[in-house]
């Protein structure tokens, strides 16, 4: 709900953030079915129902939109630009790419290439005003789960042309955003909720809580943002 209120423009259950890889078929599911019914239509839904099992991944892609997700994001090993938009050109329901890798070079070619037939959204939080710069049409955040506000207005500015005001939101978020990222993700974005009183509880094994150093310097930077 807060989500919802704060702007975000699509939910994304069952990515890497919502601990996918130590969670049973069973509760992968139950998760995404809860999320659609809590949604209920009001911005679209996204699973996250990849898997190194291509089986497996088919399987829970299926289940997720019969739970009515209105679509999927499957976790991949690094694809080739020219292959991206190949698939995006030449399968329906093929129509985006999450770029995680870091690398603008990639993202430029997928964006020239396909003129902007394919959708390209940010993976990592740092690099979201370069990425809209390119042709991008948002992010897929970590950031998000606990400053959606600013995350949304991030890219909502920039589109509206104000450029500066996104450039100033996506600066002052860095020390956060690093902070996020200081271990393995979700350990500090879930350390984050905690310390929001949202008792989010602990990461699955084998990841551990946040080592209390690392704490200290996301609490200051929640503070400094405003968010704490």
């Amino acid at each position: 709900e807060e989500q919802i209120a704060a702007g975000t423009d699509c939910i994304v259950a069952m990515g890497t953030t919502g601990e996918s890889a130590t969670t049973s078929e069973e509760e992968h599911i139950q998760v995404i079915r809860f999320v659609c019914e809590v949604v209920n239509g009001r911005i679209p839904v996204v699973a996250g129902t990849g898997s190194n099992c291509t089986q497996t991944a088919v399987e829970l892609s299926a289940e997720a939109e019969e739970a009515g997700a209105d679509g999927v994001l499957l976790v991949s090993v690094n694809i080739a630009p020219e292959t991206i938009v190949d698939l995006c050109r030449h399968v329906e329901n093929i129509v985006g790419v999450k770029e995680a890798s870091g690398n603008f070079s990639a993202a430029a070619k997928i964006l020239q290439l396909s003129g902007g037939y394919v959708d390209v959204y940010s993976g990592n939080d740092d690099q979201v005003v370069p990425m809209l710069a390119l042709g991008g049409k948002g992010v897929i955040s970590v950031l998000s789960n606990v400053a959606p506000k600013q995350t949304h207005d991030m890219c909502a500015e920039f589109f509206k042309g104000n450029i500066e005001a996104s450039r100033r939101i996506q600066l002052k978020a860095m020390p956060l955003i690093e902070a996020l990222f200081s271990e393995v993700n979700p350990i500090p974005v879930k350390a984050a909720l905690n310390l929001m009183g949202k008792n989010v509880g602990e990461p699955r094994l084998p990841l551990t809580v946040m080592e209390p150093q690392h704490q200290e310097v996301l609490k200051k930077a929640m503070q400094d943002f405003g968010i704490l």
